[in-house]
């Protein structure tokens, strides 16, 4: 399984990743060129690319991505809760003040330790949110760089 895993993710993440740039590029060229009603296509060229093009992506890049990133701990945040909850359902017993004790892994129960997933349905509902959200805002983010980096590129050859 990690052989396929080495060989499959890496590739497909950077495929994904330059689709998404490559869908943000062509969606400016579309918006500037409908608004301008020139050609752009000699603008989007990879010789029209310059550093300030290049740092432009990349820090819109960081930027939208740390911006969603930001918000990632509200989802986490509200799952965590309602799994306390359930486990105070489960055993019937509220904490009170919120604060418990810290037991050491070889002393607790084992129900409380560390559970590996025991199928891929169970792995996907432990990971799968936390991994959409991620792989989500990284498109995001690579999308508005594409569009970003394009408007730079055009505004630098129109000048």
């Amino acid at each position: 399984m990690l052989p396929l895993l080495i060989l499959v993710v890496p590739p497909s993440l950077a495929g994904g990743g330059y689709a998404c740039w490559y869908l943000g590029k062509n969606t400016a060229l579309t918006l500037f060129q409908s608004s301008k009603r020139t050609s752009l296509t000699s603008a989007s060229s990879s010789s029209e690319q310059s550093t300030q093009s290049y740092m432009a992506g990349m820090t819109t890049l960081v930027v939208v991505y740390g911006l969603q990133s930001s918000q990632f701990h509200r989802l986490v945040k509200d799952t965590s809760k309602s799994r306390t909850q359930a486990k105070i359902r489960e055993s019937g017993v509220k904490n009170r003040g919120n604060s418990t004790a810290y037991v050491p892994p070889h002393k607790q129960p084992r129900s409380q330790q560390f559970q590996p997933p025991k199928s891929m349905n169970d792995a996907f509902r432990r990971m799968g949110r936390p991994v959409l959200m991620r792989a989500g805002a990284g498109g995001i983010a690579l999308f508005c760089s594409g569009i970003f980096q394009t408007f730079v590129v055009i505004r630098s050859a129109g000048d």
